[in-house]
């Protein structure tokens, strides 16, 4: 049966309010999920980056992202 996982990463920011994609692909990566949902993930270009991407990099795995919302200058 496949794993999935569910996470609010609050644009990846910690407690110490660092940004760091690469720690929340830390998280996940222990979990070993199959599939990763995650919630308040930035992609706005200029702002933070590719946070969906980095994390889908550092974890080898595919993304797609679908915006709850709808701002100018998303895709």
């Amino acid at each position: 049966m496949p794993r999935i996982v569910t996470y609010n990463v609050r644009r990846c920011v910690g407690l110490d309010r660092g940004q760091s994609p690469e720690r929340i692909a830390r998280v996940l990566r222990a979990c070993k999920a199959d599939v990763i949902g995650l919630q308040e993930i930035d992609i706005m270009p200029g702002r933070a980056g590719d946070q969906v991407g980095a994390i889908a990099r550092a974890l080898g795995m595919t993304h797609h992202f679908f915006p709850a919302l709808r701002f100018a200058g998303y895709h």
